[in-house]
């Protein structure tokens, strides 16, 4: 398991390597097909052409809408980044958790990363109460109600 951040700074260098061009604080403002070519307006007044784009951004994407994705229903998800001891990170060594949780169409999930488990749950909005619920008792279940949690925003 590796942190976001580290992940998409490994696939930008691996993009530029591979001769990509890298354009720091460059946002999709526009895009469209003409024949086979994806024509991409830039925030940066740029326009872009490509045979294909692949859209890594989430599913509230402007990729994703253009290419229809509707979603249905919006999830809350709460997520902490847990540091544990060296016994507890020994513990969750080469393994992860996935569960299905007591809410409907909720889960949780642990992902071990050295001395921190990221951790967290998700569930359908419109009940955060049950939710924040859910990830305390999710926390104490699997060892990692720890009084040094760092909590970020699930991604």
């Amino acid at each position: 398991m590796v942190y976001r951040s580290e992940l998409d700074a490994a696939l930008t260098e691996a993009a530029a390597a591979a001769g990509a061009e890298v354009r720091d604080s460059t946002a999709l403002t526009t895009l469209r097909q003409q024949g086979d070519t994806v024509i991409l307006q830039t925030n940066r007044g740029d326009t872009l052409q490509a045979r294909a784009v692949v859209g890594a951004d989430g599913s509230a994407s402007r990729v994703a809408r253009y290419v229809g994705v509707r979603c249905a229903q919006v999830d809350l998800a709460l997520e902490a980044e847990v540091p544990v001891d060296a016994r507890t990170a020994d513990r969750w060594r080469g393994r992860l958790l996935m569960e299905w949780g007591p809410l409907p169409g909720s889960f949780g999930w642990v992902f071990p990363k050295g001395d921190v488990c990221t951790a967290g749950v998700v569930a359908a909005r419109g009940n955060p109460v049950a939710l924040r619920a859910y990830k305390e008792d999710f926390l104490e279940r699997h060892g990692l109600h720890g009084p040094r949690p760092s909590t970020t925003p699930a991604t």
